[in-house]
């Protein structure tokens, strides 16, 4: 390389830098219905109220590669008597999806919604993927009726997840089902 005139060696000229498309993937039409969801005894007593009024929250790990165990186990470990307010900030997770509220009934059946797979799992199907359902509440603070924790390729196979609450009175801390009704790609 010739010196330049200010002393310093000319460097060669740099290609510019061309960033990669991003893939976002296929859209996925998904319906979900929950079957005897209940709220602890406690809620019950303490605000009088009759049948529950069930939404749905879905989360996506903010972690996609982290394996599915450190997220069930840490989802067993810190659902404790702080679970009760919808909108806890938890750094692992982020909303992709909120569900309208269905009125008195312990048996909902969600409207549709599309969700792509970049959204849900960021293309692995393996990522652990959380659903919560809340007694909403226009007043007071919404109860916490239960979650889980799953994968996409578990929740397609399986069709149906437990949802479980440690707040439960009882010998089981399940607090309902909610099945996939419909999954398809748009």
């Amino acid at each position: 390389m010739a010196p330049s005139p200010y002393g310093a060696p000319m460097m060669a000229p740099v290609a510019p830098v061309v960033a990669a498309p991003v893939v976002v993937g296929p859209n996925y039409l998904f319906q979900l219905h929950g079957s005897s969801l209940d709220r602890p005894i406690k809620d019950i007593i303490m605000k009088a109220t009759g049948q529950p009024s069930p939404f749905l929250a879905v989360y996506a790990t903010t972690n996609p590669f982290q394996p599915l165990t450190y997220y069930q186990q840490r989802s067993e470990r810190h659902e404790t008597e702080d679970k009760q307010y919808f909108g806890n900030v938890d750094p692992d997770w982020v909303m992709v999806y909120k569900s309208e509220t269905i009125h008195s009934t312990k048996n909902p059946t969600w409207n549709p919604f599309t969700l792509s797979l970049q959204q849900i799992c960021n293309g692995n199907w393996d990522a652990g993927i959380k659903i919560e359902v809340w007694d909403h509440h226009d007043v007071i603070g919404h109860d916490f009726i239960g979650s889980c924790v799953t994968t996409l390729r578990e929740l397609q196979a399986q069709r149906e997840v437990r949802l479980t609450n440690r707040r439960r009175v009882g010998i089981f801390n399940t607090s309902g089902l909610v099945r996939l009704v419909q999954f398809a790609q748009v």
